[in-house]
C-alpha cells in the first residue's frame, strides 16, 4: 500500500485490517513501493493519489507498467474527471473515492481479486468514449496533421482563441493536458476512436467516435 498522506494512509490501514486483509508493506512513495514489490510480489496494490485538473497521473501509470499483472486499486482524492479513462487503460482494476474508503475499499479489493473491474457507478459516464462536436473533430484532425493553432484557425476561418477553446474542451474529454498526449490517445489502437472522412472544405479524413 502506498499513500503519501498520513491521514489517508491510516484510514486505509484501519479499513483493511477490519476487512481481514494483511498489509505486506506500506510506504509513502512509488519508488519505495516498486522496490518492495520486487522483493516480495504483492497480491494486490492499493495506491492513494491526489488528482489535480489536467495533471497526468504519471505515478499511477508507472506502477501499472512496472507491476503488470498485479491488480491495482486506486484511492483517489481531488478532481479526477476523464483522467479515470487513462488510468484504467494503464492497468487500474479498482477505483475508490477517498471519501468512501471505509465503505467501499474492502468490497473493491474483493472484486478485483476475483478478476473484476470495479469502479463507482458515478464514473460510468466518465468512462464512456468522449463525444466531440463537429468543430472539435475538425480541429483535432488538423492537430493530428501537425498544424499549429494559428494554421488551424486560418484553415477553418476561426480566431486562434476559438481554436484554443475547442482544444481545451477536447483535452478535457480525452483526459489529457497537451497536444502530444491528445495525439497519442487518439491514435492508440485501443482508443475506440477512428479517422473517417469529414468535410473541411474539401475531401480528407477527420476524427470521429466509433
Amino acid at each position: 500500500m502506498c499513500a503519501s498522506d498520513e491521514a489517508v494512509r491510516a484510514r486505509i490501514e484501519a479499513t483493511l485490517e477490519l476487512g481481514g486483509y494483511e498489509i505486506a508493506f506500506g510506504c509513502d512513495s512509488t519508488d519505495e513501493l516498486l522496490e518492495a514489490a520486487r522483493r516480495c510480489p504483492p497480491a494486490v496494490v492499493v495506491l492513494a493519489f491526489a488528482f489535480e485538473p489536467f495533471v497526468p497521473a504519471a505515478d499511477v501509470e508507472l506502477v501499472g507498467d512496472e507491476l503488470a499483472g498485479v491488480p491495482l486499486v486506486l484511492v483517489a482524492s481531488g478532481f479526477v474527471g476523464s483522467s479515470c479513462r487513462r488510468v484504467v487503460r494503464a492497468g487500474l482494476e479498482g477505483f475508490v473515492h477517498e471519501g468512501q474508503i471505509e465503505h467501499a475499499l474492502v468490497a473493491t479489493i474483493d472484486a478485483v481479486l476475483a478478476r473484476q473491474l470495479c469502479v463507482p457507478a458515478s464514473m460510468r459516464a466518465t468512462l464512456a468514449q468522449p463525444v466531440f462536436s463537429h468543430r472539435e473533430k475538425q480541429v483535432l484532425e488538423l492537430l493530428l496533421e501537425g498544424l499549429t493553432n494559428g494554421e488551424i484557425a486560418a484553415q477553418l476561418f476561426l480566431s486562434e482563441s476559438t481554436v484554443k477553446s475547442h482544444l481545451a474542451s477536447s483535452f478535457r474529454k480525452l483526459g489529457v493536458s497537451s497536444r502530444a498526449e491528445a495525439a497519442r490517445c487518439m491514435l492508440a489502437p485501443d482508443s475506440g476512436l477512428e479517422l473517417r472522412g469529414l468535410s473541411l472544405g474539401g475531401p480528407g479524413p477527420s476524427l470521429t467516435t466509433s
